[in-house]
């Protein structure tokens, strides 16, 4: 059978993917209690990422800002309370660099997956993000969060569902979601030993629209009330 075509598990409400500074801003012009009271920024400059970085600014100035980059910028210089030096991607092993989706091009060529790994040890006192937010999580005391979104995010199916009493590197959810997807003959030291796995695609695979008998909006209905 085909391995695992997970798409960001976008239906795992309330443990949502992201809050945009545009949605953060018209909440604070709504009737909702609810405010965010942290950020972490990771990899981008969120300032400069939007048509309007002042109404960015405003909606997380009051924000505990943590930012992880490779290097200073707007977000860092402006927001960020905290900025942490990030590992690049020759630094840094990344399980998942990669993500299968629809949003792929077309075509009838195999399908393929690898991981990247690193090519030099970090320099000075760099770590991976993800290897950072873990070992906070795990302090702090939230890894059952993290590991509930792990699992939906992911996919991940028994065996190789996260414990949510575990604690676990970012290797280990690396090669759990591995085996997940591609069997457990697939793990991470599978990957790093051979490189890339692939296999053919099905027609309805690359072509799928013909195939999709869902109904397509025109609009959203948040679209009209916010018009309003």
């Amino acid at each position: 059978s085909a391995p695992l075509h997970n798409w960001r598990g976008l239906g795992g409400w309330p443990i949502t993917t992201c809050l945009t500074p545009l949605a953060a801003a018209v909440r604070n012009k709504s009737s909702l209690d609810y405010q965010p009271e942290v950020l972490i920024n990771c990899g981008s400059n969120l300032l400069m990422s939007e048509a309007g970085p002042e109404m960015s600014f405003e909606a997380f100035k009051n924000c505990f800002v943590i930012s992880f980059n490779l290097f200073s910028d707007e977000t860092a210089e402006a927001l960020a309370d905290i900025v942490l030096p990030d590992a690049c991607y020759l630094e840094r092993l990344d399980p998942l660099p990669n993500w299968l989706g629809h949003d792929l091009s077309a075509g009838m060529g195999d399908w393929g997956y690898q991981v990247c790994q690193p090519a030099v040890e970090p320099l000075y006192e760099r770590r991976h993000f993800c290897e950072v937010l873990l070992e906070i999580g795990q302090r702090v005391g939230f890894s059952d969060g993290m590991n509930a979104r792990a699992n939906l995010l992911y996919g991940l199916k028994p065996p190789h569902v996260l414990n949510p009493e575990g604690e676990y590197s970012w290797h280990q959810i690396g090669d759990s979601v591995c085996k997940s997807w591609f069997g457990p003959e697939h793990g991470l030291e599978w990957f790093k030993e051979n490189g890339v796995l692939t296999w053919p695609k099905r027609l309805e695979e690359s072509y799928w629209k013909p195939f999709s008998h869902a109904r397509v909006p025109l609009y959203h209905e948040w679209v009209l009330r916010f018009g309003e």
